[in-house]
């Protein structure tokens, strides 16, 4: 059987719809690779992801074992960094993705316009014998339109496949029905679907914490205003009580993303904490600052509190149990870059540590 490389792009929703994939090919009995933001699974070995997409010779390198391992069906997100310096220029595509487009990855290190970043993203779209688009996106007939692939859209889903997932929200049944696309045309079952769909969870997304009195703390990677928007609003639909929102935005990237972050907060938040994510080069006052001047074109409540373990226990003190606190921005990391130097950060240990001390000092 031949090899089927399959390739994702967008702005967000890669990572789960890739992990939706694996999911249900693992269900079919069909050994699959993973090259994705969270890792890469060879199917010789499994390893945390340091890129969306490696670079060049680590992707190839991972390739190499991928069919050493026997795999069937290799999945790669592709990023429009990983497009631009042709990581993938080895690589063509049995299936491209498109599953969203939104302003983002504009700045230092990345793009220097959205007319760039669109640019990369339709890329893809001339490196594979399909591409499957998610339709209803405002940018689909602009990528479509230069595609020099067949093109088939998302599925409609007449049987609801897609309510099976455990992952909450409009967008993330939007994710799954990508998936479900992409399977169908590899031959699996809505049988095989039917019974995967409901077990896959992927790391920090839309990741609940329960707490031990009840209490609900969400991990999100969601770390531009396209996703924030996404969940605060989902998040606002479910909630009785208060939505309270912490997050902040990474060094040396797009500073678009910081103001535009704030203003989503204080718009759909009912309370913001505003903190650190990944600073790494800058200060991280200044970039607070840029998200406060987002957050200053709303009437939102805000606090901002530096320290991330901090500004966490501070969340977890004002939630009540008709609350949600929704932990943005890190989600499936557990480090923190800070100067060039990467300090351990896992959410889920501060929260458990956060709750620990709390209920000994009882």
């Amino acid at each position: 059987m031949k090899t089927i490389t399959v390739g994702i792009t967008g702005t967000k929703g890669k990572t789960t719809v890739a992990h939706l994939i694996r999911g249900i090919l693992n269900e079919a009995g069909i050994r699959t690779g993973l090259v994705s933001t969270i890792e890469v699974d060879t199917g010789l070995r499994c390893i945390p992801a340091v890129n969306t997409t490696p670079p060049h010779d680590k992707l190839m390198e991972y390739v190499k074992e991928m069919d050493e391992a026997g795999c069937q069906i290799r999945i790669i997100e592709v990023s429009s960094i990983g497009l631009k310096e042709q990581r993938v220029t080895d690589l063509w595509f049995d299936y491209g993705m498109f599953t969203n487009m939104g302003v983002d990855h504009i700045g230092p290190g990345e793009h220097d316009s959205f007319e760039e970043y669109f640019y990369w993203k339709k890329q893809l779209f001339k490196q594979c014998d399909v591409g499957i688009f998610h339709m209803e996106d405002p940018y689909y007939p602009a990528i479509a339109q230069e595609a020099t692939c067949r093109i088939m859209g998302y599925c409609k889903d007449e049987e609801n496949l897609s309510s099976l997932t455990v992952l909450p929200g409009d967008f993330n049944r939007e994710n799954a029905r990508g998936a479900i696309t992409l399977c169908r045309e590899l031959g699996v079952s809505d049988a095989i679907i039917r019974k995967a769909l409901p077990k896959i969870y992927v790391k920090g997304r839309m990741e609940h914490l329960q707490l031990p009195d009840g209490r609900l703390v969400i991990l999100d990677y969601a770390h531009n205003g396209m996703a924030l928007e996404q969940a605060l609003k989902m998040l606002k639909a479910r909630t009785k009580g208060k939505v309270i929102c912490l997050f902040g935005c990474g060094g040396n990237r797009s500073v678009l993303r910081r103001s535009g972050m704030g203003e989503t907060a204080g718009t759909y938040a009912d309370e913001t904490i505003i903190t650190s994510d990944n600073p790494r080069w800058e200060e991280p006052l200044e970039i607070i600052d840029d998200i406060v001047a987002g957050m200053k074109k709303t009437n939102g409540s805000y606090t901002v509190i530096p320290d991330r373990r901090e500004a966490i226990a501070e969340g977890i003190r004002r939630l009540t149990l008709d609350d949600v606190l929704l932990l943005a921005g890190k989600g499936h990391e557990t480090y923190q870059l800070i100067r060039g130097v990467r300090y351990e950060m896992d959410e889920r240990k501060i929260v458990e540590e956060i709750v620990n001390s709390a209920m000994k000092s009882e």
